[in-house]
């Protein structure tokens, strides 16, 4: 990422988090005009329903000229369609770099749908050219995951969308499946993944984007290898399926590792929990309380003492409980806190946003609407007129 981009990322995320807080009262008019002399905002400023009607006309436009290139070339070999998958894919890349650049890194609907194709094109590049050498199998696969991985990864960091570092990441674990012992090699790659992610969190230095993308990328790591050391996935070989050669036989796991498993599969979420209360993170506590939610739901599965909507309905409202009463715990605490946690909501721009239609619905609601009192010595009712021996009502 370009350091232009690095400083119109960090300005834009400083700008949100003093809208929300001038929003909140928290702060004044005259210290956010402060913060935007500050962090000048440049370029332009899209809602999300021009974005995503730019996303669209882009890209319908990008694809139907390359289809069209496709006939216009008369294309009908492998290795003719990579070439201009190749070339359009590196076309892409460009105007990808000069769209952020005249937008100043604001968002604008153009810039992720010409690195998506971009992304999407230099992926099946690979594919293609791999059918074109008559590359098949376990090398082919392994090929084509290292590539993807790689592809997303380096779009992550130049761009700074933080959904392609996901991608990335379940590249890399889908990679590490194709050699022997899967499973380990999965717990193996997506742990170090999980590692890196920590590691590089605890620096600051990172553009917000990249920070997302570190997130994110830690996030699927954990969730990888939840899905390595569930129950379900164990007894079935899930895992194992994915590297399995044409032909050879299905995988069984002994006794032994259904055991783990079950254990694992009752102890990782707990211990994601855990880790989240400690570090005071969110993100891990509220994947801890999912994947504890889908444990029980294995459980169901092999249990079938209780119907799975009933699991599923149970789960949610112990969770929902749960929140209840520690948000009322934590509030009857010494200045609305317990041990460094808070009650007290996070308030930023996008949250107003997502509120407002809410408040505008009920503030229209028959209940919530309050009629005007009538001022004393008007009786409301029906008024009388006449003179003259005549006399009307109204």
């Amino acid at each position: 990422m370009r350091q232009a981009w690095r400083a119109a990322d960090r300005a834009a995320e400083v700008l949100g988090a003093a809208s929300g807080w001038r929003a909140a009262g928290l702060i004044d008019e005259t210290v956010f005009s402060a913060f935007a002399a500050d962090h000048p905002r440049s370029g332009p400023n899209l809602g999300r329903t021009w974005r995503a009607l730019v996303f669209v006309c882009v890209a319908v436009g990008v694809c139907t000229a390359t289809v069209l290139s496709f006939f216009s070339f008369g294309v009908r070999e492998e290795g003719d369609a990579a070439a201009i998958l190749l070339v359009a894919g590196l076309a892409l890349v460009a105007l990808t770099d000069v769209i952020i650049e005249r937008c100043a890194f604001r968002p604008t609907g153009a810039d992720a749908a010409t690195s998506l194709l971009a992304v999407s094109y230099l992926v099946a590049f690979a594919f293609l050219l791999m059918g074109h050498f008559h590359v098949r199998g376990a090398p082919a696969t392994q090929l084509a995951f290292a590539w993807s991985a790689l592809v997303l990864g380096l779009a992550a960091w130049r761009w700074g969308f933080c959904l392609y570092a996901a991608a990335s990441a379940g590249a890399v674990v889908l990679l590490a499946a194709q050699f022997p012992s899967p499973r380990l090699a999965w717990i193996a790659a997506a742990a170090l993944l999980a590692r890196g992610a920590g590691v590089a969190l605890a620096r600051h230095d990172h553009a917000p984007s990249h920070r997302d993308g570190i997130e994110l990328v830690r996030v699927t790591a954990l969730t990888a290898i939840y899905v390595a050391v569930n129950y379900y996935s164990t007894e079935k070989g899930l895992l194992e399926e994915i590297g399995r050669a044409v032909g050879a036989q299905h995988h069984r796991p002994g006794a032994l590792s259904l055991q783990l498993a079950g254990v694992a599969s009752a102890l990782y979420p707990l211990g994601l929990f855990a880790w989240g209360l400690r570090s005071r993170d969110r993100i891990l506590i509220d994947l801890g309380m999912l994947t504890g939610a889908l444990s029980l739901a294995t459980l169901r599965y092999y249990v079938h003492a209780v119907p799975l909507w009933a699991v599923l309905a149970l789960a949610g409202a112990a969770i929902a409980g749960a929140s209840l009463l520690l948000e009322r715990w934590l509030r009857a605490g010494r200045d609305g806190e317990r041990a460094g946690f808070t009650a007290a909501p996070l308030y930023d721009e996008d949250r107003r946003e997502q509120l407002l239609p809410i408040a505008a619905a009920l503030a229209m609601a028959p209940a919530a609407r309050t009629l005007p009192e009538e001022p004393r010595g008007v009786d409301g009712r029906d008024g009388g007129f006449g003179g003259g021996g005549a006399a009307g009502t109204f």
